[in-house]
């Protein structure tokens, strides 16, 4: 353990295909995937923060809501969304 506390972020942009659009050549069910692999192996490590990147635009600032029911429906435990010079949302 070298570092005291590490930072690490998952860039989303919106839940379903609405994160493909905008995100070219993503998969949202891949993401997923990938994300809930991450907070459970980053689970031990209490010193390992694990955050959820959007980058607001008029395509999905209306539906920001569902991304933070989504970051819920997973347990990704401690995440806060955090969108473009934000602090955050719990």
């Amino acid at each position: 353990r070298e570092f005291k506390e590490v930072n690490f972020a998952i860039s989303i942009d919106g839940v379903g295909a609405k994160n493909d659009y905008l995100r070219h050549g993503s998969r949202y069910d891949e993401v997923v995937d990938v994300a809930n692999k991450y907070f459970k192996d980053m689970t031990p490590h209490d010193h390992i923060h694990i955050h959820i990147r959007c980058s607001p635009t008029i395509l999905n600032v209306y539906d920001m809501d569902e991304l933070y029911y989504e970051q819920n429906k997973h347990r990704w435990r401690d995440s806060r969304i955090f969108w473009l010079g934000s602090n955050g949302l719990e």
